[in-house]
């Protein structure tokens, strides 16, 4: 995905350490660049980015890692899956965001692959009010998996299915919506 210059180069394991076992000064690092980007007040509740176990430290509780993705991504709450992945509501600073996760181990064929990546550079070249901003795609490996990430702009909303049962009239706004959406793409 990052053959066309798109987003953050691949990094292998980009946690600020680089074993499980964090030691002295590691430790007092990791914490003291944990608590620059996320001051007091702020909540530090996230999803560790390698074992998705909740955590409130800047080295995971349950597997000692450093659970921010990519070394900048707060994982806030997963708000949608499938068969070979999962999205995400993160932080990159004070900026909230979608990051779908498409995990190698669970890829069902090349295809998915090819979609996945598709999608990133048709998404990075799109502009309208109406569809998520491509923000950056990246590779991330770690010593268990290697996963592709999409980061976009997160739009919060009502979900198609719960908006859809509510009045005729908003089903109408919605598809007049739609429509655009698809003038735009087809133009």
């Amino acid at each position: 995905m990052n053959a066309g210059g798109h987003g953050v180069p691949p990094s292998g394991s980009s946690s600020l350490l680089s074993s499980s076992e964090p030691r002295g000064n590691e430790k007092r690092h990791v914490a003291l660049v944990w608590f620059q980007r996320y001051p007091p007040g702020m909540s530090l509740e996230v999803y560790c980015s390698r074992c998705h176990a909740l955590t409130e430290t800047p080295v995971c509780d349950q597997c000692g890692e450093d659970p921010l993705l990519d070394g900048r991504f707060r994982l806030l709450a997963p708000f949608g899956h499938g068969a070979s992945g999962q999205t995400w509501r993160a932080e990159d600073g004070e900026t909230v965001v979608a990051i779908k996760e498409l995990n190698f181990r669970r890829l069902a064929d090349m295809k998915t692959l090819e979609l996945f990546e598709r999608e990133a550079r048709v998404l990075s070249t799109l502009d309208h009010a109406s569809i998520p901003h491509y923000l950056s795609d990246f590779v991330h490996e770690d010593k268990k998996h290697v996963s592709l990430y999409l980061v976009q702009e997160f739009i919060d909303g009502t979900p198609l299915d719960v908006a859809a049962t509510t009045d005729e009239e908003t089903v109408i706004e919605m598809l007049v919506e739609l429509l655009n959406v698809l003038s735009y793409l087809r133009e």
